[in-house]
């Protein structure tokens, strides 16, 4: 039959004339271990943590640049079908900025305007829609008139642009996705 002799680190079994070797741990190591791998496990806790906010960032970010292009591409196509400068309802005198946008495009009246909730608001013809996602928030809207005489073609041809001056922000609770940006562009009106 097998008897073993116990020491303070190891364990040694005889059994049959063989010696068999059986290490263990003492508790100070156990201790010791568990607190490395709680270490690891902060750290890369915390790496986890930093690469899901940048990710939200860059969702941010992109939520607004993206409402923003698509907002002044929409626009832009609306006053480049308009007609000519007459068929720009407002604004209409170049001394204010306004903070709506009515034009004749082709055959359709077609304006813009922010509602309560901080949407861009397209409105054609009477039929009224956001063109803004509900993630993003307008702050700022004003469209300006900028009429250009020259006088090549004549004192009663004029250059009309619209000044598009638009600031948006993200909505959120969170500092982390705190994101604002504002653009100004200028688009020429065809005569």
């Amino acid at each position: 039959m097998g008897h073993y002799k116990k020491n303070k680190i190891d364990f040694m079994f005889y059994v049959s004339g063989f010696k068999f070797y059986k290490n263990g741990f003492s508790l100070l190591e156990l201790i010791f271990y568990i607190g490395i791998l709680a270490i690891v496990m902060l750290i890369l806790g915390g790496i986890f943590i930093s690469l899901n906010r940048g990710r939200g960032q860059a969702e941010t970010y992109s939520e607004v640049n993206s409402n923003m292009l698509f907002i002044i591409e929409k626009i832009s196509q609306d006053l480049r079908a308009a007609s000519s400068s007459a068929a720009i309802i407002a604004p209409s005198s170049t001394s204010t900025a306004t903070n709506t946008l009515t034009v004749v495009a082709g055959t359709s009246t077609v304006s813009y305007a922010t509602s309560t909730s901080g949407q861009l608001i397209r409105t054609v013809d009477g039929n009224s829609y956001p063109i803004t996602s509900d993630m993003v928030n307008i702050d700022s809207l004003t469209f300006k008139r900028f009429e250009n005489v020259n006088p090549i073609f004549g004192a009663s041809a004029a250059f009309v642009s619209i000044e598009i001056n638009i600031g948006m922000s993200y909505k959120s609770e969170s500092p982390d996705y705190q994101y604002s940006q504002n653009k100004k562009t200028t688009i020429s009106i065809r005569n």
